[in-house]
Order: structure tokens, then C-alpha cells, then sequence
């Protein structure tokens, strides 16, 4: 039985998605650094997001991959 977590850097499982947490505060920081540059206050008419992509960690409270 294998187990993996959504997030690795919230539980004590090591297998997993990384969710990238430095880039992702990187981003917000960088967002919020040019919202108060152009002085765009309040809350926006048109919604938009950022993605940053997390990845697959292999760990070992997973089975190897090559196992059945």
C-alpha cells in the first residue's frame, strides 16, 4: 500500500505533489509589489490568476514504480 500526499510540506508523508511554496509566495510577492507600483487598489473587475506548477515527488511511502 503506497501513500502520497497532496502536499508535501504540510505532513510527515514524503511522497507527493511539491506545491512549490517559495515560488508560489515569490509570485504573490511580486503581484502585490506591482498592484502598489500602478496603484491598483481595491477589488479588480476582471479575475485572473497565476499558476505555479507543482511536481511529483517520489518518496518513500510510495512502492517502487516498477513493483505489481
Amino acid at each position: 500500500i503506497g501513500l502520497a500526499t497532496t502536499s508535501i510540506s504540510d505532513t510527515a508523508i514524503d511522497a507527493g505533489i511539491d506545491q512549490n511554496p517559495e515560488d508560489i509566495g515569490r509570485a504573490a510577492a511580486r503581484m502585490l509589489a506591482a498592484l502598489i507600483h500602478e496603484q491598483d487598489f481595491g477589488i479588480p473587475e476582471v479575475r485572473s490568476e497565476t499558476l505555479i506548477e507543482g511536481r511529483w515527488i517520489d518518496g518513500s511511502t510510495m512502492p517502487p514504480k516498477n513493483s505489481r
